[in-house]
């Protein structure tokens, strides 16, 4: 019977070990996936094709990651960049280094991934122009050169100079709080 016993008892301390090691290795696989995710695509506008330098800040990246390098012709509604990174995005820059050929387009950010909603916007915090509401990063337009008297509405301006955008903040899921149980003080009589 001793056998037996000692069997059981070396079981349940296996179970136990491999039940911790499943645990580990699903937090491992939830820590490495890609959830910040951003699009940015041309419009189909078709004054829209355009080159666009744009480059990405990551959370705990030491340089910024250049996504485009100015050389590409983006026709109208051409995808710029569809990636996701297991870090948040601190920030955008985008400029165009032509005076000739602008580019126009739409920026999504979001952070459940890629299967996720993608449909946050961004909000230009450095050097852009628009009219009312500007700040929001709806369409951008990015040229060496300045926009002229067209329509502003509803458009993020940035000309000449390197916008910074930045993702919406993140919402926070706080955890329920209970209050600690309280004991009266006994009294004397």
């Amino acid at each position: 019977m001793e056998g037996v016993k000692t069997s059981h008892v070396n079981s349940k301390k296996s179970s136990k070990m491999l039940g911790g090691i499943v645990l580990l290795a699903l937090m491992d696989i939830t820590a490495a996936a890609d959830n910040y995710c951003l699009k940015i695509k041309t419009s189909d506008h078709t004054d829209a094709a355009g080159k666009v330098v744009i480059k990405v800040q990551i959370k705990g990246a030491d340089a910024l990651e250049e996504l485009t390098d100015g050389t590409t012709q983006y026709v109208g509604g051409a995808d710029v960049v569809n990636t996701c990174w297991a870090n948040k995005v601190e920030y955008v820059l985008v400029k165009s280094l032509s005076a000739t050929d602008g580019w126009f387009g739409f920026f999504d950010y979001g952070w459940d991934g890629a299967s996720g909603a993608i449909d946050k916007k961004l909000k230009c915090v450095d050097k852009c122009t628009g009219d009312e509401g500007y700040e929001t990063v709806n369409h951008l337009y990015a040229a060496n050169k300045n926009w002229g008297d067209s329509d502003k509405t509803g458009i993020t301006i940035c000309t000449k100079d390197e916008c910074k955008l930045e993702p919406p903040m993140e919402p926070t899921t706080a955890a329920p709080t209970t209050a600690a149980p309280t004991t009266a003080a006994p009294t004397t009589a």
